[in-house]
């Protein structure tokens, strides 16, 4: 792993508000996709309330075969389904 930027002091106004620039980047909130592949209408309602969160977009698909088109197209950070999830 890179060894991470550093200040030296003194620093300059310009290199504070460089570093500080970075540090906020770093810690801003990042939307997430998940996908929730789940046969059961009730359980995929009860699962996207259980995991909604500000940050959070939530997809769901009612097959496995659902769910793996739209993991193919790309986009979700993550995904949990039933084992028993029908194709």
């Amino acid at each position: 792993m890179a060894p991470s930027p550093t200040l030296n002091k003194p620093t300059t106004p310009e290199g504070l508000n460089a570093a500080l620039s970075r540090i906020s980047n770093y810690v801003k909130p990042r939307k997430k996709r998940l996908l929730i592949a789940e046969d059961n209408e009730a359980e995929r309602f009860g699962v996207t309330e259980l995991l909604s969160h500000p940050d959070i977009e939530i997809e769901s698909a009612d097959t496995g075969r659902a769910a793996l088109d739209k993991l193919r197209t790309g986009g979700s950070t993550a995904w949990c389904s039933t084992c028993a999830c029908p194709i």
